[in-house]
């Protein structure tokens, strides 16, 4: 999953972040069959790999892991668009930890003229 959005820091300009969670694979140094996967998102300054005991436990990881930043971030006033100057609002919990099943956090909330699900299809076709 990969996707583009706008993030915005209170008292600065939105800044564009690929957010993304790449097919877990194995994990080249486990002689075990470990699984990883590449995490690319806000207030994570490169492609992180998340390992894991196996694909799901890779993936699962790497949501969680995203989620904590996006809260930390949310908890300091950042917000993130979908484009670059509109004002539509986008809940990063929403979208990605609810499709794969996470309860929303209790500190964000969706703030969005756009449907939920119209907004995950235009982010999956963007992506």
């Amino acid at each position: 999953m990969r996707t583009t959005i706008f993030m915005q820091v209170p008292g600065a300009k939105r800044t564009a972040v690929v957010v993304s969670v790449s097919a877990p694979r194995p994990d080249p140094l486990s002689k075990r069959g470990d699984k990883r996967v590449f995490l690319r998102g806000p207030g994570i300054p490169s492609r992180l790999p998340v390992h894991g005991v196996d694909d799901i436990q890779a993936a699962a990881l790497a949501f969680t892991l995203l989620r904590s930043r996006v809260e930390s971030l949310a908890k300091r006033g950042v917000t993130f668009y979908l484009t670059q100057r509109g004002n539509t609002q986008v809940d990063l919990s929403a979208i990605w930890f609810g499709a794969a099943g996470y309860p929303m956090p209790p500190n964000l909330s969706l703030n969005t003229d756009v449907p939920r699900r119209r907004l995950q299809r235009r982010l999956r076709a963007a992506g």
